[in-house]
């Protein structure tokens, strides 16, 4: 049996977070709603990167959805060209 839990202590103060079966965003904003944190400022360069990031991923992720759709079409030549593969 695998226990997830995050626990915080603060002075006399503590706080369990069970982990198990949540998404990391809900995980998240309890952890913040907890501690009270506060977000910082982005930073102009920091949202640039960040940006960048994102939009290669979405390259990357492109690139790879065409890459399968050739080899789902060259496997259905092959299929219905009776099994010879394509030149």
């Amino acid at each position: 049996m695998v226990v997830a839990l995050i626990s915080l202590t603060e002075g006399d103060r503590k706080e369990v977070i069970d982990c198990q079966h949540k998404h990391e965003n809900d995980i998240v904003k309890t952890l913040i709603e907890i501690t009270r944190a506060k977000q910082i400022p982005v930073d102009a360069r920091d949202s640039i990167l960040a940006n960048e990031y994102l939009q290669d991923k979405q390259q990357k992720l492109q690139t790879e959805r065409a890459k399968l759709a050739r080899r789902a079409a060259k496997r259905e030549e092959e299929r219905l060209s009776g099994g010879m593969p394509a030149a």
